[in-house]
This record gives C-alpha cells, structure tokens and sequence, in this order.
C-alpha cells in the first residue's frame, strides 16, 4: 500500500505485523537475527509495529500545544474529547475509543492527580527526556498485569538485554516511587516479580532500545513547526529484538501512524540478497570493518 507524507509522519493503515513473506528469523545464543526469505528490492515492507509502551518526551515538546493520548498527535487547540476521570485528551472520537482498552489500566492508576506518574511528567518536563524512561517501565508493569497474551509478552520483553550503567541516583529515585506508587496495584501473589531486579532490567532495556520519534503534527500547524523538537519515546520489541546496526544498512525505519496508532514501519533501502541480514544504521557496529577497527583502536 503506497505511503502518503503528511506532517512528516507518515500513514500507513496496515495491521501490526512482521513479514513472513520477505524474513526468516535465526535464533542466536544471544538473540535472534533477521534475513531475507528471498531476493527483494528496495522499498519491501518488511515489519510494521506498534509500541508495547510510549509516551511523549515532554521536555520537547511546546507548553502551549496539546497532544492526543492515542496517536500522539499535537495540536495548538485542547480537544473537547477528554477522559472524564485523568482528563487525558484526544483528537476525536475515533482515538478516544481506540485508547479505552490500555487506557483503563492506567487511568486513576497512573494518571491520577498527585501519583508517581504526575510526578514523573514534571520530573520530564523539568528534567529531561531520561524520565520517560521510568513512566514506560510503570506502563510496562502494569500492562503485564491486564493483558491475556501475558506469557508471549513476558518472552518478547525478557529476550531483550540492556544498559545496566545507569545513574544510580536516578535509579534509586525512580525505583522509590515504583515501589511506593505502582507495585501497590499489582496483585501481591505477583509483585514478587516486580523487584528492583526487574525494575532496573526494564529501564536498561527502554534506555537501550528505546526509539525516539516526531511527534505528528496536527493539520492546522504548519509544517516545521517543532517537527523536529517534539518526540515521543516507544518500544517495539519485534523491532529490537531481530534487527541489527551497520554503517552500511540496506533497511531504513519510518515513523508512521498505522489507523489510530503510532508505530513504525521498516523497509528495505536498497536491494537484499536472499539469506543476508537485515540492518540499520546504528551507533554499535558489528560488521568486520567497524570490528577491525575498534580492534585496532584499543
């Protein structure tokens, strides 16, 4: 289906899916691996995903614009379409009722007034981007907690592996009130699960594989108007989980927005042979070029 730009995000109203048609998946020791099926050209739609977890880095974004709860979109005016008990907002009524099913996990849980997630949102607005990182771990949390496909969750999430070098004081702050806030409202038969173990797994995996994204713009903004500035921090663990850096990628990730959702769509940027890799362009290197030089460097 062919991509149309709008706002510099594009639309792509597809399923949430990988390609079984154009990827084979190799299961490493350490994690899996993906490669074309067949030989492909450029522009194959390879995977389109989802977030398990985002939200908006809210220290990027403009006090005086509004963004909808759904599909991230900002706007200049506050909608009249709101969440009678969090007041969370949303662009109409089409996103309003596709947010109802994670919504009500986390409505009066963390989008009460004066709980750990009002806390965190001013901690992000004050201090940064880093503190998106504790509000998707909540999410995280409490998403495994209400989803029937529990298990398959578990896996996708546990396979993942992440920074560990976290600030410790940032990690014991955010910890303080997860423990405090969050575990609370996750059955005592389960909390176990939830330690601080867990607690710093989660944020290594969001700080490493984290994807920062434009926020879409609404349609009365002009265009360039903080397109730039304005993110919003996902998680997609089929992303993650299979895709790996090179300085010579031959796929390319797109923001997109699947119907209501934001998500993200990766395509082939040049032609793949069957049986190779798919990677992207990323920070940690692993073809033999770039190991050879970080051999010869140390």
């Amino acid at each position: 289906e062919k991509m149309e730009e709008k706002n510099s995000v594009k639309e792509l109203n597809i399923p949430s899916g990988m390609s079984i048609e154009f990827i084979q998946i190799h299961r490493g020791k350490e994690k899996l691996k993906y490669s074309a099926k067949k030989d492909l050209k450029p522009n194959s739609l390879l995977l389109v995903e989802e977030p398990f977890v985002a939200f908006p880095d809210l220290s990027s974004l403009n006090k005086k614009h509004f963004f909808c709860g759904q599909c991230f979109t900002i706007s200049t005016t506050k909608s009249s379409f709101q969440c009678s008990d969090c007041k969370s907002t949303y662009c109409n009524e089409v996103c309003m009722r596709d947010s109802m099913q994670n919504h009500k996990i986390y409505c009066d849980k963390l989008e009460g007034e004066g709980s750990v997630y009002s806390r965190l949102v001013s901690m992000c607005q004050e201090q940064g981007q880093l503190y998106v990182i504790p509000i998707l771990v909540a999410k995280i949390a409490l998403r495994l907690m209400n989803q029937d496909k529990q298990k398959e969750d578990w896996i996708r999430m546990n396979s993942l592996s992440g920074n560990t070098d976290l600030n410790p004081e940032f990690m014991d702050e955010t910890w303080s009130a997860f423990e405090d806030e969050i575990l609370p409202l996750i059955p005592e038969s389960n909390r176990k699960s939830f330690d601080r173990e867990w607690y710093n797994k989660m944020c290594g995996i969001v700080a490493t594989h984290g994807c920062l994204l434009p926020l879409p713009l609404g349609e009365e903004m002009e265009e360039g108007e903080d397109s730039n500035i304005s993110l919003y921090m996902g998680l997609y663990p089929l992303f993650s989980l299979g895709f790996t850096c090179s300085c010579q990628p031959n796929a390319v990730l797109d923001p997109i927005r699947s119907g209501t959702h934001p998500a993200i769509a990766v395509l082939t940027s040049t032609a793949v042979k069957k049986g190779e890799a798919f990677t992207l362009f990323g920070d940690h290197c692993d073809c033999p070029k770039c190991l050879a030089d970080q051999l010869e460097n140390q």
